[in-house]
């Protein structure tokens, strides 16, 4: 004798993912498009590369070298060895030259030098200028 059953027959479970899938299928049709990066999302990205190299000069108490290589549109931080600890490879903004090629953030967080880092960013000229005392920097659009 078979007994009654109060669970999904194969038909329905069957049923049922195909109506799931199709539903996913439509979702994720609409999924935004984040193949090209927002300028001002990498803005942000490129000030918390710089907060990094700093706040981790300052934990380990040993400089951190912070580099512009200009030619692959990279921003490359060193430890005081001069390995490569963090590579950030900008994608919609573009180094410019005629600002700093390279600083260092001291065991106390300070920078080794005053001056400017230059990008465009799709056609908007962006500043991040750097002082010397406490490593603070501020940006400029």
């Amino acid at each position: 004798m078979l007994k009654n059953s109060n669970g999904f027959t194969a038909v329905e479970m069957m049923l049922t993912l195909m109506i799931v899938s199709i539903i996913l299928l439509v979702c994720v049709i609409h999924l935004p498009n984040r193949n090209t990066a927002d300028p001002e999302d990498e803005i942000l990205n490129i000030g918390y590369i710089f907060q990094s190299a700093q706040t981790t000069a300052i934990k380990e108490g040993k400089p951190y070298i912070v580099e512009m290589d200009y030619i692959n549109n990279l921003i490359n931080v060193k430890n005081n060895s001069g390995n490569k600890v963090n590579t950030y490879s900008l994608i919609s903004c573009e180094l410019n030259r005629g600002g700093l090629d390279r600083f260092i953030y001291r065991k106390n967080g300070d920078t080794s030098a005053f001056g400017t880092i230059r990008m465009t960013c799709e056609g908007k000229k962006v500043s991040f200028i750097f002082q010397i005392n406490n490593g603070r920097f501020r940006i400029e659009k």
